[in-house]
């Protein structure tokens, strides 16, 4: 078991390590080492060893699906996160394996977000369905 000192941290180790679920893997390279993880004035500074650049191999739509969970989950379970910062060995770096401008604080992204299977639950004015 990893010990965490702080909920954010536990929350990117999480991701890391995926889940145990048939078929499903962890879209973040599995040898990603969270280095730091630390909260400021709404901004979330995660700080990752260089396998979570060297060991990406996939598209900028990857890139984004990769990005965007460690951003929308960090933001979703923390009442006092509004934006992420990534640092690759504690350095800022311009790209994400070129495919993705990475040199910034990420907002939420709803759009990322599949959103299968509970179109029955609502109707189209957003009140309950019958």
């Amino acid at each position: 078991m990893i010990e965490v000192d702080t909920f954010d941290r536990f929350i990117v180790h999480i991701l890391i390590e995926g889940t145990n679920m048939e078929g499903c893997v962890s879209a973040i390279p599995g040898e990603t080492k969270v280095r730091d993880v630390k909260t400021e004035d709404g901004i979330c500074h995660v700080d990752l060893s260089s396998h979570f650049m060297s060991r990406f191999n996939g598209s900028p739509a990857l890139a984004r699906l990769v990005v965007y969970s460690i951003v929308n989950t960090l933001i979703e379970n923390s009442g006092n996160i509004k934006k992420v910062q990534f640092l690759i060995e504690s350095e800022r770096v311009a790209q994400y394996n070129g495919v993705l401008d990475f040199d910034r604080q990420f907002e939420k992204n709803d759009d990322i977000i599949i959103r299968t299977g509970y179109e029955h639950l609502t109707d189209n004015d957003g009140g309950e369905a019958e």
